[in-house]
């Protein structure tokens, strides 16, 4: 599995956010010869149960291994908004590695820099109390 970074940000009260734009990103070619195998579902080793034992090998989607586009496609992506002590955090996924199919290489992002663009958010029908917990 390619390696990703979670950050959380605190948005401004009433908001929501509209979108997430990469602004700079200092890279360099890593890991040439590479040839990236697609990530395989979860398997219990010990498992003694039929239903349990190992799953079928996840072959390569032409898709992304016949590409030219990097993968992920998207250096970093609004993965969604929670309420926390009555501030909404908003979480991002920031991949500093992308996969270059057709060259069997990656970049490796040494630097990011995102501006996220919020709006008025709009109304969701539901009560909002604060408290302490998070959800």
């Amino acid at each position: 599995q390619m390696p990703i970074a979670t950050v959380f940000l605190a948005l401004p009260p009433g908001s929501e956010v509209e979108r997430v734009v990469v602004t700079a990103v200092r890279s360099r070619s890593v890991l040439p010869d590479l040839v990236a195998r697609p990530a395989q579902e979860p398997q219990i080793l010990s498992a003694r149960r039929p239903e349990l034992r190992p799953r079928a090998f996840t072959a390569p989607k032409p898709s992304v291994y016949g590409a030219a586009a990097a993968y992920p496609p998207e250096i970093v992506t609004h993965t969604g908004t929670a309420s926390c002590g009555g501030w909404r955090i908003a979480g991002f996924a920031v991949h500093p590695l992308q996969y270059l199919p057709l060259d069997r290489s990656c970049l490796f992002h040494e630097e990011i820099s995102f501006t996220v663009t919020c709006r008025e958010a709009k109304p969701s029908g539901r009560a909002v109390y604060r408290s302490k917990g998070c959800s």
